[in-house]
């Protein structure tokens, strides 16, 4: 099941830096987390924390 889902705003627990959900890989569980316009990286669920200001 997806914690997250596309368009949410989430925070990288290890090192604090906020990037938006563009996409869920089904086959690893990973979700693909772009940071600025060509900087992006897969996540586990657990690494993510929902944005709060």
């Amino acid at each position: 099941m997806q914690s997250f889902k596309v368009g949410d705003v989430v925070t990288i627990s290890a090192t604090k830096v906020i990037g938006t959900v563009i996409y869920f890989n089904e086959k690893d569980n990973k979700y693909l987390v772009r940071f600025n316009g060509t900087q992006q990286l897969y996540y586990a669920d657990t690494e993510l924390v929902p944005y709060s200001k």
